[in-house]
């Protein structure tokens, strides 16, 4: 807020919000999160989903860690993103399709006991493209203030598509907030998925 800042941290409480040291807290924080924030790849990803906004009426932005503690900003393919909403409308489910070659496979689930087919795709350095599916849902398991990351509010579930076989688990995360930002322009009741510029003036084009 103000210059050429698109957020700001503030307290509620007025007492406190006129406390010097308050102010010099909030200061270094504002500084640090909007630093982190510029130095990672959000300027060129929250670009694309502002694309796909404009035009497609959806998009989907997921949001973790980077290499060296950095942030780390995926805009995703919204034709391989399916969503679902609560009571209230807030989006709480997302499964993704996502890519990979085996070789990133590795690199992202180091701790994962790859199948077969993986193992033997790396041995031929393949190119081959598989599909792991990203489900992000409410955690039926969540407990208040748990440490444990299978405990919290959401968690994530990366599963590998196998053929006539149940998916392979590769990693389970746990998140305390919600992971991704999803962002929906036109909609009417009872939609779940928005209707971008493009869509709204479909109809009247003159082709």
């Amino acid at each position: 807020i103000g210059g050429s800042r698109f957020f700001e941290y503030r307290i509620k409480n007025r007492a406190l919000a006129d406390n010097e040291n308050v102010k010099r807290w909030l200061n270094d924080v504002n500084d640090i999160t909007y630093r982190e924030i510029m130095s990672s790849n959000f300027p060129n990803q929250v670009y694309l989903g502002y694309s796909e906004f404009s035009y497609i009426g959806t998009s989907a932005m997921f949001i973790e860690k980077g290499v060296d503690r950095t942030l780390n900003f995926k805009t995703q393919n919204i034709a391989k993103t399916y969503i679902d909403v609560d009571s209230k409308g807030y989006v709480d489910t997302v499964f993704i399709d996502m890519p990979f070659t085996a070789r990133q496979i590795e690199q992202e689930f180091p701790d994962a006991d790859l199948p077969e087919k993986i193992q033997q795709a790396l041995d031929k350095a393949s190119l081959e493209e598989f599909t792991v599916i990203l489900c992000v849902k409410n955690n039926p398991d969540y407990e208040r203030e748990s440490l444990n990351p299978l405990k919290r509010r959401y968690m994530g579930l990366y599963l590998l598509e196998c053929e006539n076989a149940e998916p392979s688990m590769l990693r389970h995360d746990g998140y305390d907030e919600f992971p991704l930002a999803v962002g929906r322009l036109h909609r009417t009741h009872g939609e779940i998925y928005g209707r971008g510029c493009f869509t709204e003036v479909w109809s009247s084009l003159n082709l």
